[in-house]
């Protein structure tokens, strides 16, 4: 058995709680199992997330190879704990040029990019069909405070400028407090839906949308671009469409009427996406 195999069949993963929807398919891609403290203190272990103060806790205590995956919004939440974490000896692993960039003047320390993607890719077969009045989808999680808040502020900004579009926010079941302006008529509140529900639904729509700056990939992006749609980020990834601007952005949705054709980056991404770190 190659020397990577055996440290996979070793490694265990703790997943913050935060995102823990992404804990079952973390422990099923690579057959990994769930860190227990501190019966495996010494064994290889993933830290996905760092949302948490328990999360911190542990991978300071840990005394074998540590990994922390940061994946987005937990590096804004990171606080006085990267003082700390900067001392320790760890592999970082980012998803793109922004976090590297913050990260890298964080913790003073060159960070490997990586896009993950949790679910498996040949899941998510072609699906795109074209149309006129195309259907927009987000995920949201209501732990993600003032981000969440920020990037919903701007989908009701922009929505009435797109009447066309049907926007689907996944996560919550109505607006956050406080949020800027009315409710758009072409914005919809879905909730916490069934996951085969879910991609049951989002199959016959035409694009997955990321409004952060500190977002991640998300499995969202991925299963977007290996349906054939065309997802649009805040972030810039290879052959995605993203945007700096409102105006930008509008343009982008607009023009989404006008793809007639299936992505066709998607299998540049299926190849990308079958390797997880």
């Amino acid at each position: 058995m190659a020397h990577k195999e055996m440290v996979y069949l070793r490694t265990r993963i703790h997943c913050s709680p935060s995102i823990g929807n992404w804990k079952k398919k973390l422990l099923a891609r690579k057959n990994w199992k769930e860190y227990s403290f501190p019966k495996d203190i010494f064994k290889p272990v993933i830290f996905f997330g760092m949302y948490r103060p328990f999360d911190y806790l542990k991978f300071i205590l840990h005394r074998g190879k540590k990994t922390i995956i940061w994946t987005g919004s937990d590096i804004l939440q990171a606080g006085w704990w990267y003082r700390i974490i900067e001392h320790i000896k760890a592999n970082h692993i980012c998803e793109n040029n922004l976090e590297r960039t913050v990260l890298t003047l964080m913790l003073g320390k060159e960070l490997k990019m990586e896009p993950l993607f949790f679910s498996n890719p040949d899941d998510y077969p072609v699906s795109f069909k074209p149309s006129k009045k195309p259907h927009v989808y987000l995920f949201v999680h209501s732990g993600h405070g003032a981000e969440i808040q920020g990037g919903l502020d701007l989908l009701h900004r922009i929505a009435p400028r797109c009447p066309d579009i049907s926007f689907h926010v996944y996560g919550l079941k109505t607006p956050p407090t406080g949020l800027i302006g009315a409710v758009a008529g072409n914005v919809q509140y879905h909730g916490a839906v069934p996951e085969a529900e879910l991609e049951e639904e989002i199959k016959n729509y035409q694009c997955h949308l990321r409004l952060h700056e500190f977002d991640g990939f998300s499995d969202g992006t991925g299963k977007s671009i290996l349906m054939g749609q065309w997802p649009i980020t805040r972030i810039p990834f290879p052959r995605i469409d993203s945007f700096r601007t409102e105006e930008e952005l509008i343009g982008l949705l607009k023009n989404l009427k006008n793809k007639k054709k299936p992505n066709p980056y998607r299998n540049w991404w299926y190849e990308k996406l079958k390797v997880l770190i």
